[in-house]
């Protein structure tokens, strides 16, 4: 089953219900998709029970201020203490290589100043012409990320403020009312954020929405929007969300209608699944729970040598789901508590690119010129919800770079002079 799809091997090996497979596919494996290989969805299962409880109920643990606010802080702090020294506002012109030895000498500044050093760390927006062709002829399969920000007026979630949602493959239809349908090729992801992590002032919200993409063809917006009339009020879009009312504006928190069961509505594009949601009130979570239990026990007790390791400690049962989950969405149909469709302060929509070269390389590339030896580039950022790659990435430089060193030690108290 190792590099058999995940989904097929929950089921056939754990006859997981339908309800804890999707949980377990698309909540619980973060971005998991139906092409995911067993290896993968268990790293991903593994990752998120062994996170459960460590901050209160949740497995996830969301940065204040956004996260490339707060996480670079940290990242800023932490080298600082160590020697780390920044240079700001001083964009690169050129690098110096030793073409003869193929070695990384230096850089020249924009002011014309030489910095030196014996080994460069960068991504590949810093690389010149020619080096950056050496990447791009290697390249065999091109992989995008397409990407959307909206601030809203109120929450797209009723009650709860804090939360992210996936839609899963093909249960969104890209081209309403055109033939032959098109369906999302890759998951949706949808994260909202509130006030409560300092990203926007209380009365407003964030969403960010994600997805893979394999073509630079597609605009963000054209593979982004059928999530996005899910969640708020598009104008002149009538398959998007009801605008709010004049009466519904004044009292965001006014129960005057039944909630909207989106898979189930009339302007629902025709051929589309009921999406379904990470975490729902109608999936019994003291269910969940007991079948992943068993199926962690099963799964992680013994490694592929038949040697035990020690299970995770017991954990009691948990209390009943807090507000937050229960006023989440059913994963058997995508539906808003909300009586008030969001209104859209600001929209923003861009792709980037995810490619990177992968062995074997296309024929030809080997004449190239390859990278100098003392230069590590850096991969992209993937579209994954959490730093995982990005941390094994990191780990595994400077292993190669400082053999036999502690990687991120703990930080030293100053008071106990070990500066």
């Amino acid at each position: 089953y190792k590099d058999a799809p995940f989904i097929q091997f929950a089921q056939r090996a754990y006859g997981l219900s339908d309800k804890v497979l999707t949980a377990v596919v698309y909540a619980i494996g973060f971005d998991g998709n139906d092409y995911a290989t067993t290896a993968d969805g268990l790293k991903s299962v593994k990752v998120y029970l062994q996170s459960l409880g460590r901050y209160g109920n949740s497995a996830y643990l969301c940065p204040l201020y956004g996260v490339g606010s707060e996480l670079a802080q940290a990242f800023c702090r932490v080298s600082a203490v160590y020697g780390g020294i920044y240079m700001l506002q001083h964009g690169l012109d050129k690098h110096n290589v030793d073409r003869s030895a193929n070695i990384w000498k230096s850089v020249v500044d924009k002011s014309g100043q030489t910095l030196q050093a014996n080994q460069l760390i960068c991504t590949r927006e810093y690389l010149s012409k020619d080096m950056d062709s050496y990447l791009e002829a290697r390249i065999l399969n091109r992989s995008y990320v397409s990407h959307c920000i909206l601030v809203t007026d109120r929450s797209a979630f009723g009650e709860t403020t804090l939360c992210k949602t996936l839609f899963p493959m093909g249960s969104l239809v890209l081209n309403p009312g055109e033939t032959p349908v098109r369906k999302n090729q890759h998951t949706i992801s949808v994260l909202q954020v509130c006030g409560g992590t300092m990203s926007c002032p209380n009365d407003r919200f964030i969403l960010y929405v994600w997805a893979e993409s394999d073509t630079p063809k597609a605009s963000a917006k054209e593979e982004l929007t059928a999530a996005i009339r899910k969640l708020v009020h598009i104008p002149d879009d009538p398959l998007s969300l009801k605008a709010p009312t004049s009466e519904s504006s004044i009292d965001i928190q006014a129960n005057t209608q039944a909630p909207q069961h989106l898979g189930d509505s009339a302007t629902a594009a025709a051929g589309e699944d009921k999406p379904r949601m990470s975490l729902d009130q109608e999936l019994d979570l003291d269910q969940v729970r007991e079948e992943i239990l068993k199926a962690e026990k099963k799964l992680f007790e013994e490694n592929e040598n038949n040697t035990p390791v020690p299970s995770r400690p017991s954990t009691p049962s948990p209390k009943p789901a807090s507000k937050v989950f229960q006023k989440s969405k059913t994963s058997a149909s995508l539906s808003t508590v909300s009586t008030v469709a969001p209104r859209v302060l600001f929209s923003l929509f861009y792709k980037r690119t995810t490619s990177w070269p992968r062995v074997p390389y296309p024929v030809g590339s080997e004449k190239l010129t390859p990278l100098p030896e003392n230069m590590t580039v850096l991969k992209p950022m993937n579209h994954s919800l959490d730093f995982e790659s990005a941390t094994e990435e990191a780990r595994a430089v400077f292993e190669r770079l400082c053999p036999g060193a502690e990687f991120l030690p703990p930080t030293p108290d100053p008071e106990d002079g070990a500066f």
